[in-house]
C-alpha cells in the first residue's frame, strides 16, 4: 500500500522552476491553473492542449483548455491535468482538485 501524503488547505507547490501557493479544494473535480503561470512555465514555448472541457462555473458554463503539468506537492512529483483559466483576480493561481487528491493524498486542515 502506498503511503498517503498529508496536505493542508494551502500548499506550497513547484511547477516548472517556480513555487506557488496552491489552494486545496475537495469540491473541485479538476485542478485549475492560471494562464499566467502557464505562460511563465512555457517560457515562450507552446504547451500542447490535450483536450477542451466544458465546466460549470459561478457565472455559467465555460470551455477551457486542459494541459498536462509536472507538479511537486510536498515531497511528491506527479504529472497531472489542469484546466487553464484566468485566475489573476484570485488569491491562489493554482487550485488542487480531486483529480490530484485521489492520488493518495489526505487533507488535514490543521497542517501548515
Amino acid at each position: 500500500m502506498l503511503k498517503k501524503t498529508v496536505v493542508g488547505l494551502i500548499e506550497r507547490v513547484t511547477i516548472g522552476k517556480r513555487e506557488y501557493l496552491a489552494r486545496v479544494d475537495t469540491g473541485a473535480e479538476r485542478s485549475s491553473i492560471c494562464k499566467s503561470v502557464v505562460e511563465k512555465m512555457a517560457n515562450g514555448k507552446k504547451i500542447p492542449i490535450i483536450k477542451r472541457v466544458s465546466l460549470r462555473t459561478s457565472t455559467g458554463t465555460q470551455e477551457r483548455p486542459v494541459i498536462k503539468v509536472s507538479i511537486k506537492v510536498r515531497d511528491r512529483r506527479l504529472l497531472a491535468t489542469f484546466n487553464v483559466t484566468d485566475r489573476h483576480n484570485m488569491t491562489y493561481k493554482v487550485l488542487i482538485g480531486q483529480n490530484i487528491l485521489k492520488k493518495d493524498f489526505l487533507i488535514d486542515p490543521q497542517v501548515k
